[in-house]
C-alpha cells in the first residue's frame, strides 16, 4: 500500500529508515542481533517489504538507491507534475468511516467519523462519502511543502449526486507551523469558494514571503491601572533568570498607573540585574495606554522566549497583561526553505460526494 502510493507520485524521494531488523530465522538470510532488545522490523515482516520494492524496481515504478546516489539523483529530479502524495488515494482496505492520520490512507489525514457523515468508501481511486446534514467539515488533509514567493494551484474533482443540497465543497489552505503576518483571518488559514456542481474545485495560492523568525512579544490590556495593592510580576526572558518588577515603582498615582510608568518599572528592573546585558534595558514601551514587552532576539522557541509569571505576591499580572503565560517567538522559516501547508478538503452539503484526481501544480505567473 505505502509504496503503490509512492510509485503514483512524484517524482519525489523517500527515505525509509529501519534501525533495526529483529532475526527470527524465516527467511533463511543472517541479521545481526547485537544483544538489543528495540527493533523496527522482524524479520519475517521485513521480507515481503523486500520483495515488494524489488517487484516495483523491476516494474519501473521506483528506483533503490544508497544515501550518497540518492544525493546525486535528487539534482536530476524533474519538477513533481503533480505535489500530491498518493494521488490515487491507494487505502489498506480497512473502513474510511472514521478518523485517521495516515495509516488507513498514506498520506492522507481523513476525517469521517463524525455524526452528520452516514457513509465513507473508496473505490475506484475515487472518494465517496454521504452526509446528512450540511455541516462544515475537513474530510481530507494532506500536509504539502510549498515554497516561498511560488503560487500553486490546489484541486479535486468533485461530483454530487442527484438531490445534493448545501453550500458544496471547497479547497482552504493553513500554514502547518505558527501563524502567518498580514494574513486574515489571524489564523491563517485560506480558502476558495465552494463549488456545488459536478467538476474540478480549486485555490490558488502565493505562499507569502516571511522573515527568518519575528521577535516574541506580549501586549497587555489598556491602562491606567491601579496597583495600589497588587503590584507585581516577574519575568523571564531567553532563561538569563526570573526578575521581580514592582510595576508601580516610580509612578505618581500608585492607583492609576500609566503604561509608560509600568515601562518604566520593568526596564529599571531589568536593567539592575545583572545577568540582562544591555539590549534588554529597554524591552518594555508604551503602545499607546497598553504595555508592550519585546524580546531584543528573534530566533526559534525554545531558545528565545519571554516568560512572564504571577508575582510572587500581590501579584499584577492579570491587571496589566490579562493573566500569565509566555511569549513565544513567532515561527517563520529561512528563505528558499520549503514551508510546510495543509490542504484540505471541506464539505458542507448534504448528499452523496464523489472526489478524485487531487492535486498540487506551481504556476508560472510570469
Amino acid at each position: 500500500m505505502l509504496f503503490r502510493s509512492i510509485a503514483d507520485s512524484g517524482p519525489t524521494m523517500t527515505d525509509l529508515l529501519i534501525h533495526k531488523i529483529q532475526p527470527d530465522g524465516s527467511s533463511g538470510y543472517t541479521f545481526q542481533d547485537g544483544g538489543d532488545p528495540y527493533y523496527d522490523q522482524t524479520e519475517a515482516a521485513f521480507l515481503p517489504i523486500i520483495d515488494k520494492l524489488k517487484a516495483l524496481q523491476d516494474a519501473g515504478k521506483v528506483r533503490v538507491m544508497a544515501p550518497d546516489e540518492a544525493r546525486q539523483a535528487a539534482c536530476a529530479l524533474q519538477k513533481p507534475r503533480n505535489r500530491i502524495f498518493n494521488p490515487r488515494f491507494r487505502n489498506s482496505g480497512e473502513s474510511i468511516k472514521t478518523a485517521d492520520n495516515g495509516l488507513i490512507v498514506p498520506g492522507w489525514s481523513i476525517n469521517f467519523s463524525g455524526a452528520s457523515i452516514s457513509a465513507a468508501s473508496i473505490s475506484d481511486e475515487s472518494v465517496n462519502f454521504t452526509t446528512t446534514s450540511a455541516t462544515a467539515i475537513d474530510v481530507l488533509s494532506q500536509a504539502a511543502w510549498l515554497k516561498p514567493g511560488r503560487t500553486y494551484e490546489i484541486g479535486f474533482y468533485v461530483d454530487f449526486a442527484p438531490g445534493a443540497v448545501g453550500a458544496g465543497v471547497r479547497v482552504a489552505t493553513q500554514a502547518v507551523r505558527g501563524a502567518l503576518r498580514n494574513i486574515a483571518p489571524a489564523s491563517g488559514s485560506l480558502g476558495g469558494s465552494y463549488r456545488a456542481t459536478p467538476g474540478i474545485v480549486s485555490f490558488r495560492v502565493t505562499v507569502p514571503r516571511q522573515p527568518d523568525y519575528y521577535p516574541g512579544r506580549i501586549i497587555g490590556k489598556a491602562g491606567p491601572f491601579d496597583l495600589s495593592t497588587n503590584k507585581n510580576i516577574r519575568l523571564n526572558l531567553n532563561f538569563l533568570g526570573q526578575v521581580s518588577v514592582d510595576c508601580s515603582a516610580g509612578a505618581s498615582n500608585p492607583a492609576a498607573v500609566t503604561a509608560k510608568e509600568v515601562a518604566s518599572a520593568i526596564n529599571a528592573a531589568i536593567t539592575a540585574t545583572p545577568a540582562y546585558t544591555p539590549e534588554y534595558h529597554n524591552i518594555a514601551r508604551a503602545i499607546g495606554t497598553k504595555v508592550q514587552i519585546e524580546n531584543p532576539y528573534a530566533g526559534a522557541y525554545p531558545n528565545y522566549v519571554i516568560d512572564l509569571a504571577a508575582g510572587a505576591s500581590a501579584d499584577a499580572s492579570a491587571a496589566i497583561f490579562g493573566g500569565i503565560g509566555t511569549g513565544m517567538t513567532e515561527y517563520a522559516p529561512a528563505h528558499g526553505e520549503a514551508w510546510p501547508w495543509w490542504i484540505r478538503l471541506q464539505s458542507n452539503v448534504t448528499g452523496s460526494v464523489t472526489v478524485r484526481d487531487p492535486y498540487i501544480q506551481e504556476i508560472d505567473l510570469a
